[in-house]
């Protein structure tokens, strides 16, 4: 069976005997479902469920479609002089230099007054996230220097004037270049001791006071786990989003939908079936990858909490969790997963993943 492999630590989580959210989770999943239960019918009843959004196909689902991407752009920004249009850009940032990797976002679009915005979920932790989301940004600034974006630049300042630009000109607007917004939405806090909903990152000048040294970087990191726990406490539309981003698999139906109506047109849009059969398929796959990645952290914590009260000192605990890490390395390495994904999940390195 083509899920076989999830039932290494399917024993473990089922004697854990989890309840209530976790297990919703853990069952949500058609494929997952249809593996440990065997019902064939199980894809075609659950089709009216809600999609998680925190599902990169679902994430680009529902914020692949304009009407919701401005909505919550407006929503973050909470400016007077809201974004009308955009028009969404190409995910795949193609390298500058022979040697450079290209960057694919999850979605990247441009405003009507020009401003640059790359989207990314981010499931899971990662090393050196921040520096990433800083690369990230950079690379979109960087590549308003090519000879193509400057070509084009140009052509819209000389449409405008309507004659050709002087080399003197052209030279001035070189660097005119517009605003780029980072927008990272994680299912983790960035600081586990210093958890906020959102963080609005700029270039300050700390000694004038934080003063704005420049808007034309600038980055927000939204953080789910961090939304108020019962929907009667959300208050804004920044609010109701991160809500429903955070909760919407587990929902029964869409809230606050009196205080913003567009959430009657998100309640239909965000159902299973409103994916293509292919997006379903992808979907799922994602899905199950995150349940097995939840099943391995809370793993590997048990292990090593039963292990470190065994031995009833700090090396004990420390010996437990390296071999609960490993433990599960191996059976995710037996079912196929990268590397990376093995390293991320455990946090060991690709030299002791090398060697089971």
């Amino acid at each position: 069976m083509k899920h076989s492999a999830y039932f290494c630590l399917w024993n473990y989580m089922d004697t854990k005997n989890i309840s209530g959210d976790n297990s919703q989770h853990r069952l949500s999943s058609p494929m997952v479902s249809t593996a440990l239960h065997g019902d064939d019918n199980a894809h075609s009843s659950d089709q009216d469920r809600f999609i998680d959004l925190k599902n990169d196909v679902a994430f680009k689902h529902i914020f692949g479609q304009s009407v919701f991407m401005i909505d919550f752009l407006n929503d973050l920004l909470g400016r007077d002089d809201k974004i009308a249009a955009i028009t969404y850009n190409p995910t795949q940032q193609v390298p500058d230099f022979k040697d450079e990797k290209s960057v694919i976002y999850d979605l990247s679009c441009t405003t009507d007054a020009g401003e640059e915005f790359i989207i990314e979920m981010q499931y899971k932790p990662y090393n050196n996230f921040r520096n990433r989301a800083l690369y990230y940004v950079s690379r979109k600034i960087a590549s308003q220097l090519s000879d193509d974006s400057q070509k084009r630049k140009f052509r819209s300042l000389e449409h405008g004037k309507g004659r050709e630009l002087t080399r003197s000109e052209r030279e001035e607007h070189r660097y005119d270049l517009p605003p780029v917004v980072g927008v990272y939405l994680m299912n983790f806090h960035l600081e586990n001791d210093n958890p906020r909903m959102v963080r609005d990152v700029m270039l300050t000048d700390t000694l004038n006071n934080n003063r704005v040294f420049t808007d034309r970087m600038r980055m927000f990191f939204i953080e789910l786990p961090a939304v108020p726990t019962l929907a009667e406490d959300c208050k804004t539309g920044l609010e109701y989003w991160i809500y429903v981003l955070r909760n919407m698999e587990n929902l029964k139906k869409i809230p606050f939908t009196d205080e913003k109506p567009l959430f009657e047109q998100l309640e239909e849009k965000a159902r299973f079936y409103s994916l293509t059969p292919e997006e379903q398929e992808l979907y799922d796959a994602i899905y199950d990858k995150h349940w097995v990645y939840d099943a391995t952290i809370r793993y590997v914590e048990d292990e090593a909490k039963r292990n470190g009260h065994a031995a009833g000192r700090a090396e004990g605990r420390a010996e437990g969790l390296a071999e609960a890490k490993l433990s599960v390395a191996l059976n995710l390495k037996s079912m196929g997963l990268p590397a990376e994904q093995i390293m991320q999940a455990t946090g060991l390195t690709l030299e002791q993943i090398e060697n089971l």
